[in-house]
This record gives C-alpha cells, sequence and structure tokens, in this order.
C-alpha cells in the first residue's frame, strides 16, 4: 500500500478522519489557488519524512506522542 492510497482513503472517509486537513487551504497569495488537501496531505507527509531522515541520520531518536519512538543502534 502506498502513501498515495493512504491519503485518498482518509481523505474519503471524512467522518472517521475530522480535521482541518479535509478542506482546501487558502494560500497567503491570494492570486494563487487553495492548496488541495491531497496536496497539503503530500507536502506533510514529506516533511515528516525528511525531519525522521534528518534525525536518525544525525544519531539522534524521534519520539512522536501516539505514533511511536524511533531509533537505531549500530552494532561496531
Amino acid at each position: 500500500m502506498s502513501i498515495d492510497n493512504i491519503i485518498d482513503y482518509a481523505l474519503s472517509k471524512p467522518n472517521n478522519f475530522p480535521g482541518k486537513h479535509n478542506v482546501p487551504t487558502i494560500r497567503t497569495f491570494k492570486q494563487q489557488q487553495p492548496l488541495e488537501p491531497k496536496s497539503q496531505m503530500l507536502i506533510i507527509w514529506r516533511a515528516f519524512c525528511q525531519y525522521m531522515d534528518d534525525q536518525l541520520r544525525a544519531g539522534r531518536s524521534v519520539n512522536i506522542r501516539k505514533f511511536g519512538a524511533f531509533t537505531f543502534d549500530v552494532e561496531t
């Protein structure tokens, strides 16, 4: 299952997954079109993955409340 499928599923069931992510976000520059919910979710997912990658490569662990703790131990 890909992240696109997960996002499509979550956005198709707003009663199960309520929140601001279900409506387009107004841009700060008024001439731009609102950012669609799927685009918003993809931006958030990519930023999350990049943050996790940066932290783990720097040797730090990441604890996300109600989601999980991520770390690794290198055996030498």
